[in-house]
């Protein structure tokens, strides 16, 4: 007979906690880094270091060191890169829209529409607005100078004098007051194929869409490569991880920061996004630890789903099965409780995954509040006894803020932030490139309004015999289609700049990625063998 204990809250209203905004945090985080890469927050007086699986919000910037590459994934389905030498601040979120803005350096944009309506970019010298599907690249030099390139799609260019359409295979280049050179797209260099190459291995078609509520449909290439869908009986279709190593569970391989007033799992598994902030996990006696998928309509993120206890020397925690409550600070959905304005004493509670192996992780107190992976085991299973306290880790606020915050950014001379990026203010920034676009309530299906200061813009789907207008600045008689020779010389120089320095990196990269393609051959052999048994 399992051992089991009752429930009993106690329920005392409080004035509402400050400090919990914990709704942005899902729609950017990391999903690949190479060398050094700093984020600093707007609550946070230092640098720390990028990690995988890191989300990022609102006023985050970002500083890529030489030598580094980064690559953010948003939850529509976009993905930006940073090339070395590359400053990032990300102005504005929303389920609508995403404000970037960049100081110097070297980006690549995925731009999808999905969820949202428009992406705004914006550099010293101009503002770049998006609309709809485009890949685009995006220079900006220390002259002031601001070079972009377009792949696929079509973006609007605006400096203070001049607004320009770029489409498929276009490029330009610009300074705050005029356009320098416009032409076509003759050569790639490395960077610009290594993330043509990312493009093409996001854009397979997945399976795992069939299995995923349609909110998740963006990230199913990561169920596809790291594991397999099997029925599992009053749960339906749910997700196995192709894990190998020893005593695994899950919420383990990982650690914990201090974001926003919360406790948020990082999880240091390639495809630990999705399956440790959305849905639950149970553990079956034939499968062992399954990922459920939250329903359609019922997608909620969560700084994790977990259940904590905690005594005075350690802390606890166990993966949430279906149906088992979520105390959160915000609305997560059903079978959750907001407990932002009330305070909630829980004495004994439940839970489904109570007994399965290495169900539940251990630390201790000191370790959790360093964030180190030195996990522990108890002769007790803490969750069926008394001596504990329910509820997540109680630790003075301040200090908290002060330790379990992410790993620090060692500053080295060979990885120095710039000093303009170490005295930029966000707010400043975003004084000066101010969002531009407006939403109107009166969107319609298969038609989009949006409003730009000063200006209205309607795009919607062009029905036979008609042609979409544009009002451009009549171009210079030296802006033509074939750029001169000079001019064709300046934009090769500067793009050859990167073959040397990413050659190597890009080498290594294919490399492994070749050896990551056999060893999921591999697994997918072995539960091919399995299954026909």
């Amino acid at each position: 007979m399992k051992k089991a204990f009752y429930c009993l809250f106690l329920l005392t209203l409080l004035t509402a906690k400050g400090g919990y905004c914990l709704d942005k945090l899902d729609h950017i985080h990391i999903i690949s880094y190479e060398g050094d890469v700093a984020i600093k927050r707007d609550d946070l007086d230092d640098w720390i270091e990028a990690d995988l699986n890191m989300p990022l919000t609102e006023n985050d910037q970002i500083w890529v060191a030489s030598k580094s590459k980064l690559e953010i994934r948003t939850k529509n389905g976009s993905f930006v890169r940073l090339n070395e030498y590359t400053s990032l601040d990300i102005l504005y979120l929303s389920n609508s829209g995403y404000q970037f803005y960049s100081e110097g350096g070297d980006v690549y944009i995925n731009y999808k529409t999905g969820l949202s309506n428009f992406l705004q970019f914006d550099t010293p010298t101009i503002t770049i607005m998006a609309y709809d599907n485009a890949k685009f690249r995006v220079e900006i030099f220390d002259d002031g100078e601001t070079d972009v390139s377009v792949f696929e799609g079509e973006i609007t260019i605006k400096n203070k004098k001049i607004k320009l359409t770029l489409r498929d295979n276009e490029k330009a280049s610009f300074d705050e007051e005029s356009i320098l050179e416009k032409g076509k797209i003759y050569s790639l260099d490395s960077w610009e194929k290594w993330n043509i190459s990312r493009d093409k291995t996001f854009s397979i078609e997945t399976q795992s869409v069939k299995y995923l509520p349609e909110e998740l449909h963006s990230y199913a290439y990561d169920f596809d490569l790291n594991g397999r869908w099997i029925i599992v009986k009053d749960y339906g279709y749910v997700w196995q991880p192709a894990v190998i190593i020893k005593d695994w569970a899950p919420y383990r391989l990982g650690y914990w920061v201090w974001m926003k007033g919360d406790y948020v799992w990082i999880s240091l598994e390639p495809w630990g996004w999705v399956p440790y902030h959305y849905g639950r996990w149970v553990y079956t006696s034939r499968y062992g630890w399954v990922w459920v998928p939250p329903a359609r309509g019922l997608v909620y993120w969560a700084p994790a789903y977990v259940g904590w206890v905690y005594t005075d020397n350690y802390i606890f925690w166990i993966p949430l099965a279906p149906g088992e409550i979520y105390y959160g600070y915000g609305n997560f959905g059903p079978h959750s409780v907001n407990i932002t304005n009330i305070n909630i004493k829980i004495t004994n509670i439940v839970f489904k995954n109570i007994n399965a192996p290495n169900g539940y992780t251990v630390i201790q107190r000191k370790n959790f509040l360093t964030a180190k992976q030195i996990f522990e085991k108890v002769n007790e299973n803490p969750f069926t006894s008394r001596k504990v306290q329910v509820g997540r880790p109680e630790f003075d606020p301040k200090e908290v803020k002060k330790i379990i915050v992410g790993k620090r950014f060692t500053i080295r001379d060979d990885k120095k932030l710039p000093g303009l990026l170490l005295e930029r203010n966000i707010e400043r920034v975003k004084e000066r490139r101010p969002l531009i676009v407006k939403e109107s309530p009166e969107i319609t299906k298969g038609e989009k309004i949006l409003h730009e200061t000063g200006t209205k813009i309607k795009d919607r789907d062009v029905q036979s015999g008609e042609t979409k207008k544009e009002k451009i600045k009549p171009v210079k008689k030296w802006e033509t289609q074939e750029l001169k020779i000079n001019a064709q010389k300046k934009m090769f120089k500067k793009r050859e700049k990167f073959k040397d320095e990413t050659g190597r990196e890009d080498e290594k990269a294919r490399k492994a990625f070749e050896k990551d393609k056999g060893l999921d051959k591999k697994i997918e052999h072995e539960f091919t063998k399995e299954k026909d048994k």
